[in-house]
């Protein structure tokens, strides 16, 4: 009958964060804007109950106008439809097919749950978005860095509460972690700097 299916994408300009970064650590405000973008666009899908799994710069576009868009939702899933796994069972599925015990992500990126193959809520995302974020400002994965990177007080405290590996003492949403750029974005917010790295904070 002539009728078929299709998939239209949004064709979207610009240059992937990771390219943007480049091994080099964006400038502090730079940062602040793509974070805050990406938080909101995060905070957006949360509310839809829907999270990402994999958040990374080469899965974020930064247009030619400076607009942030996240993309590749591929191992994306409803959070309503998240189940903790049976005890003792071998073979569970949650509520999109997914094997627990299974990895999905990027390494370097996951959150220590995701890394061990357990049910991830959107507390996952908040990890890596940390991961992300402190790629941002120091332009270095988070598990490459053997050193400490010198990071504004108020950014550095934003970067290790979502790097906590306990999802419960990380932020519980990325509107809290919208929240909080906010807060530090705004003109005459402390410029204390403190060095970050290995779990070791020293106020300077």
């Amino acid at each position: 009958d002539g009728e078929f299916e299709y998939i239209v994408m949004e064709y979207v300009p610009g240059q992937t964060l990771d390219a943007r970064i480049a091994g080099r650590p964006l400038p502090l405000k730079v940062a602040l804007d793509y974070a805050l973008q990406v938080a909101d666009a995060l905070a957006r899908a949360h509310s839809a109950s829907i999270i990402h799994r994999d958040i990374k710069p080469d899965n974020v576009i930064v247009t030619t106008e400076g607009r942030v868009k996240v993309l590749d939702f591929g191992l994306a899933k409803l959070v309503d439809e998240q189940e903790t796994a049976p005890s003792g069972s071998q073979s569970s599925f949650d509520g999109v097919g997914t094997m627990y015990g299974s990895v999905l992500g990027t390494v370097g990126y996951m959150s220590p749950e995701q890394a061990m193959g357990l049910p991830a809520d959107t507390r996952s995302d908040v990890y890596s978005f940390g991961a992300l974020f402190y790629e941002m400002l120091t332009g270095k994965r988070v598990a490459d860095s053997s050193g400490q990177a010198h990071l504004p007080k108020s950014v550095a405290g934003i970067v290790n509460r979502c790097l906590r590996k306990p999802a419960n003492q990380r932020y519980q949403s990325m509107s809290e972690v919208k929240q909080a750029l906010e807060a530090v974005a705004r003109p005459g917010s402390a410029r204390r700097w403190i060095l970050v790295g290995a779990g070791v904070a020293t106020v300077l």
